[in-house]
């Protein structure tokens, strides 16, 4: 697998039995996907890469394997579609490299497979965003452990998986 060098997406009018679509090129795959998948998935990359950032911190702080799956599984179980990215346009993962200690968000359709570290999947998920208000994303540069913890605590303790809710 090897990193994303391009995805085109450019805006169509018209598309019979679509409608207002995207148009869609990466490698082999060229196909049209409708505007709200589209949306979709530039809001699932930025949900991708936040939950690969966690995962690169948990995993430089040499968190289980099987702490770091249960916590990911239980942020991914509340959602309303149980799955990331769009058939329609690519599907999501986010994931994380024990070796290399860092997430990446993995990308997949049909036969083309790749992927993002967590800063070029929020840079694509803000190119298709446009006229929308985004949030600023920024990265802390905590270099302790300490830091770490403390972030990975609070982001715990504002979890609602948790807290037993949904």
């Amino acid at each position: 697998m090897a990193t994303i060098e391009t995805i085109q997406i450019a805006s169509t009018r018209d598309v019979p039995g679509i409608g207002a679509a995207c148009h869609l090129r990466w490698g082999s795959i060229d196909t049209y996907a409708p505007v709200s998948d589209v949306r979709d998935t530039a809001e699932d990359l930025f949900t991708c890469a936040a939950y690969a950032d966690l995962m690169g911190k948990m995993l430089r702080m040499q968190i289980a394997g099987e702490v770091i799956t249960a916590l990911m599984t239980g942020l991914a179980t509340g959602r309303d579609r149980p799955f990331f990215g769009h058939p329609t346009t690519v599907t999501l993962q986010p994931a994380g490299s024990s070796r290399q200690r860092t997430g990446v968000v993995l990308v997949k359709r049909g036969s083309m497979k790749g992927w993002l570290s967590p800063e070029e999947a929020r840079g694509m998920g803000r190119k298709r965003r446009r006229g929308v208000s985004r949030p600023r994303c920024r990265s802390s540069a905590a270099s302790g452990v300490n830091d770490e913890r403390s972030a990975l605590a609070q982001f715990l303790m504002a979890a609602p998986f948790l807290r037993g809710g949904r």
